[in-house]
């Protein structure tokens, strides 16, 4: 188990290197940021003919949008967030007024909850998984010496 240990952490401490980071034939690392939105529900906008003209939606939906950055396709920071009206279809997003939202849906912001990877990313769910995998296994192993 030491031997697997070791080579564990000498691995990640040498993709965590600056110099390895972005080597001459590609990137060991994958740093990744943006902003996404999360799909909360469909909207309809027949109620508010003017909004559907003005907007032309293909497929309008609402959706809770925020920023993230990830490292090897795992979020590991979200912020920013809000609920937005946006276009299935493509990536346009128009944010909402309390107001608007509460026309379109009859609910205010304050009523929708945050998707649980905005709340919780999943690069800290899978670190700490992992974490506890190493736990476990590291007491098993103290646990069988003599």
């Amino acid at each position: 188990m030491p031997a697997r240990l070791l080579a564990s952490l000498g691995l990640l401490g040498a993709l965590s290197l600056p110099s390895l980071g972005l080597a001459r034939g590609g990137c060991v690392l994958v740093f990744g940021y943006g902003e996404t939105v999360s799909h909360i529900a469909d909207a309809d906008l027949s109620g508010d003919p003017e909004l559907e003209a003005e907007l032309s939606l293909a497929e309008p939906g609402i959706g809770f949008r925020y920023e993230y950055f990830s490292i090897l396709f795992l979020d590991f920071w979200t912020g920013n967030g809000a609920v937005v009206l946006y276009d299935q279809a493509d990536d346009s997003y128009y944010p909402l007024s309390p107001e608007q939202l509460r026309a379109l849906t009859g609910r205010g912001p304050d009523e929708f909850s945050a998707p649980l990877l905005y709340t919780t990313p999943l690069g800290w769910i899978v670190l700490g998984a992992l974490g506890v995998v190493l736990a476990l296994r590291t007491w098993l192993d103290f646990r069988q010496v003599p």
